[in-house]
């Protein structure tokens, strides 16, 4: 299972000394191999510092990091995807990178009390070689009567998918969406290639999963072991949901 996009955010109560030290803040960003950044730049709005780094032809990837008084975040997007074992595991290189430099930003600026700790990710897959068989067995999970109603007032449903939201025995909210894609939607999932997003293997299905906690202390400042669990949970859940989508699909091509 392949993710193709990864978000973090970490927020906390808003550090002065942030605002009083951006050199210090781009010499922790800078602290990477050459070639890790396209560019490191200073914004005025939100009194933001980031460093990106985007290769849509060869690579087909990009990572960007921000930090700002109240908040620093990142994102990863790649059009082939990175296994979800490996992102759990630490194995992907410019993951383990951004996440180091978090842990050096969180330890420079004394960051340990979070207000919302969030890890995002995004998997596209291909339950089916074509998306409208696809689309008819989302259709028949929907409550006819609720469709029904939305056609003959609104119109045609061109498009399905779940959403759910909750919170486990952990305290760790959740929010998850799926349903199916189509590549005209890359803009709307994909911000940072947009319309140039093209992933690997024509895929038909969408995830979205974001968990989150609020008000906590990092263990021993290590966003990495952090999110450690977080991959746990999502791995067990998005293979779950993906088998039981699949054999939805198989069930119906046997109608």
């Amino acid at each position: 299972m392949s993710i193709h996009r990864v978000i973090f955010r970490f927020d906390f109560k808003a550090n002065f000394e942030i605002v009083d030290r951006p050199g210090e803040i781009m010499r922790i960003l800078d602290d990477v191999s050459d070639g890790f950044w396209d560019e490191l730049r200073e914004a005025s709005q939100n009194r933001r510092i980031m460093a990106v780094y985007k290769k849509a032809e060869r690579e087909r990837v990009a990572r960007f990091i921000a930090v700002e008084p109240t908040a620093i975040y990142g994102v990863m997007e790649s059009m082939a995807g990175w296994p979800l074992e490996d992102l759990e595991a630490n194995r992907v290189e410019s993951f383990r990178v951004l996440l180091r430099l978090v842990t050096k930003l969180f330890e420079r600026f004394q960051i340990t009390d979070l207000s919302r700790a969030g890890l995002r990710l995004i998997h596209l897959g291909t339950p089916l070689d074509r998306i409208e068989r696809l689309r008819s067995v989302f259709r028949q999970k929907v409550a006819t009567e609720v469709s029904s109603h939305i056609e003959k007032n609104l119109g045609e449903i061109a498009d399905f998918g779940f959403g759910f939201e909750g919170m486990n025995e952990d305290k760790i909210h959740y929010r998850v969406s799926f349903g199916p894609y189509l590549d005209q939607e890359s803009q709307k999932w994909f911000q940072e290639f947009g319309a140039d997003f093209t992933a690997e293997g024509d895929p038909n299905l969408i995830f979205d999963l974001d968990l989150f906690e609020h008000d906590i202390s990092l263990p021993s400042g290590s966003a990495a072991r952090w999110m450690r669990p977080l991959f746990a949970r999502a791995k067990a859940s998005l293979h779950s949901i993906e088998a039981y989508i699949g054999g939805a699909v198989h069930e119906s091509g046997r109608v």
